[in-house]
């Protein structure tokens, strides 16, 4: 069940839910509207790097891309380059109760204008603390310039059907990103070896 904005104005007064800086109109009818922070990342000269192995802990690494004059441009995804696919982060540092989860969803108006905030991981387990990363893709045929501040996506809380037995970043999850600030790369993918034949 999705949170209404009544529901969510009374968990953010009882204090399990924390979104913070609370931004005067950001709590919409069943969502609270997120804001772009000001870290960026992406791959400088991507077109010399001949692969990525999320397996690899030596895989190359995402680097900071600058802004200029507080905004970045994000190139349409069919041209390649640094810009073309960028991790950003919410201006918001989340804190979830572990009766809730969200689900980060895109703005309507950017969505419009070709613009993905996230490709696969839009969502936010229950217990989470911290600025959420979103992943900018440039869908349309033409550059888009991203302004720190500006809204950039919504998230939707949806109440669980009980209270989580721990929540994220309990230790026996090995969560990876509980309490992240800024834009942060993927840690590497813990590899398993490969299931056999009929198992």
């Amino acid at each position: 069940m999705i949170l209404s904005d009544t529901d969510i104005t009374a968990r953010l007064e009882v204090g399990d839910l924390v979104i913070s800086p609370r931004r005067p109109g950001a709590i919409l009818p069943g969502s609270i509207d997120l804001h772009l922070g000001q870290q960026f990342l992406g791959y400088p000269q991507a077109e010399r790097i001949i692969q990525v192995d999320p397996t690899d802990p030596d895989r190359p690494q995402m680097q900071p891309i600058p802004t200029e004059d507080g905004s970045v441009l994000l190139s349409p995804q069919f041209m390649g380059g640094s810009n073309s696919f960028l991790l950003g982060h919410t201006a918001e540092t989340i804190t979830l109760p572990i009766d809730l989860c969200g689900r980060i969803e895109g703005k309507s108006s950017l969505g419009r204008l070709g613009l993905a905030v996230h490709i696969t991981a839009g969502f936010v387990d229950p217990g989470f603390r911290g600025q959420v990363v979103v992943e900018l893709v440039n869908l349309s045929p033409v550059p888009i310039r991203l302004r720190v501040g500006m809204r950039i996506a919504q998230i939707c809380l949806l109440r669980m059907s009980s209270s989580a037995s721990a929540g994220y970043g309990h230790a026996k999850f090995g969560s990876h990103y509980q309490g992240q600030v800024g834009a942060r790369a993927g840690s590497p993918v813990r590899h398993r070896e490969p299931l056999g034949i009929g198992v």
